[in-house]
C-alpha cells in the first residue's frame, strides 16, 4: 500500500467500481501521488485536476517508474535555472559555460556541459582544469541528467567523484491567495546570509541579485521575518530558491504561504509554471512540491576531480 514516503512518486491505482451482476470492476488511474491520510490518497494528473480515492474503494496500488523527461525539456529546464543562478565569473568554452563565483555553491562554481564538447574530451577537461585551477578552485562538472549520461561514464572511469545529489522538479502555476502579510521585495532581506560563511555574504549576494526578473517574497510578524523566499522570471518559467522558514516557526505551513506569493507574482510577469532544485535527501520538501502538483522531471549531480 501507498504511504506518506511515496509523494511525489507517478503511481497507479485500482479503484473498485460498482459491480455489474455480481462481478467486481475495476478502473485504474495513473498520476503524482499528492497526499495520502488514514482514510484517502489523494492523486494528480497531467491535465492539473486531482482526484481524492478512498482507501476502502482501493484494490491494489503500486509506485511505477516516472515517464522518461524529454532531452529537449532537460536542455529548456537548465537553461533556464541557468538564468537563475548567475555566477560572477563565465567563459564559454566548446560548447560548454564554464562558471566562478569565489566557491558560493557548486552550482555557480561548475561547468554546465549540456552537450559533447567541440573538442576532444581530454582537451576540453584539461582547459577546465586549468581554468578553475587559475581561481583557485577544483574542477567541477554539473550532471544533468541523461542528455550527459555519456560524460558521466567517462568522467566516472577518470576517477572524478560523484557528489550532491538534486532534483529538479516542475510544474504549472496554480496561484493561491498567500495573504497580505507576504510582500515581494526588490531585494533580498539579511535572513538570506545568516547561514552563510562571511567570506561569501557578498558573492552570494551578487548571484541573489544577478537576475533583473528576481523578486523576494518576505512574510512578517511582529516586524520579524519569520520566512523568506526567492524567484526569478525567464520567459514563462518561475524558478524558485531560498525557501526557508525560521526554525522557531517551522510546522505553521509558512513556506507554503511564501511559495503562494511567489506563484501569484510569477504570475503576473507572464509565468506559467515553476521550477526548481531540491536536494535528493530533502523528502520534506519533495513532498511540499509533490503536493502542489510539481513532478520530479531529472536528477543532476556533479562531478569533481579528486
Amino acid at each position: 500500500m501507498l504511504g506518506p514516503e511515496h509523494v511525489g512518486e507517478r503511481v497507479v491505482v485500482r479503484v473498485r467500481a460498482a459491480t455489474a451482476g455480481g462481478r467486481a470492476k475495476f478502473t485504474d488511474r495513473k498520476g503524482i501521488l499528492k497526499a495520502v491520510t488514514s482514510n484517502d490518497i489523494v492523486i494528480s494528473f497531467e491535465s492539473g485536476t486531482s482526484e481524492t480515492i478512498p482507501l476502502r474503494e482501493i484494490a491494489a496500488s503500486r509506485v511505477i517508474p516516472p515517464r522518461p523527461t524529454r532531452f529537449s525539456e532537460i536542455l529548456d529546464l537548465e537553461k533556464a535555472l541557468a538564468e537563475n543562478w548567475i555566477a560572477r565569473d563565465n567563459e564559454r568554452f566548446s560548447g560548454w559555460l564554464l562558471r566562478a563565483a569565489d566557491g558560493c555553491t557548486y552550482r555557480a562554481n561548475s561547468v554546465l556541459a549540456l552537450s559533447e564538447p567541440d573538442v576532444a574530451l581530454d582537451e576540453a577537461l584539461a582547459y577546465t582544469e586549468k581554468w578553475y585551477g587559475e581561481r583557485g578552485l577544483p574542477p567541477i562538472i554539473t550532471i544533468s541528467g541523461p542528455p550527459a549520461k555519456r560524460l558521466d561514464d567517462e568522467l566516472a572511469a577518470r576517477g572524478w567523484e560523484r557528489r550532491s545529489e538534486s532534483v529538479v522538479m516542475a510544474g504549472p502555476i496554480r496561484a493561491r491567495a498567500a495573504g497580505s502579510s507576504v510582500v515581494i521585495a526588490d531585494s533580498p532581506c539579511e535572513r538570506y546570509f545568516e547561514s552563510v560563511d562571511e567570506r561569501h555574504r557578498e558573492t552570494l549576494r551578487a548571484i541573489l541579485t544577478g537576475s533583473e526578473t528576481a523578486g523576494f517574497a518576505e512574510l512578517r510578524e511582529g516586524g520579524e521575518i519569520v520566512a523568506w523566499g526567492r524567484g526569478v522570471v525567464h520567459r514563462d518559467a518561475l524558478m524558485l530558491s531560498r525557501v526557508e522558514v525560521d526554525p522557531r516557526h517551522r510546522r505553521r505551513g509558512l513556506a507554503t504561504r511564501i511559495i503562494d506569493a511567489l506563484e501569484d507574482w510569477g504570475a503576473s510577469q507572464g509565468a506559467s509554471r515553476t521550477a526548481l532544485q531540491v536536494f535528493h535527501e530533502n523528502e520534506a520538501a519533495i513532498a511540499l512540491y509533490a503536493a502542489r502538483g510539481l513532478e520530479k522531471k531529472y536528477s543532476y549531480w556533479y562531478r569533481t576531480r579528486v
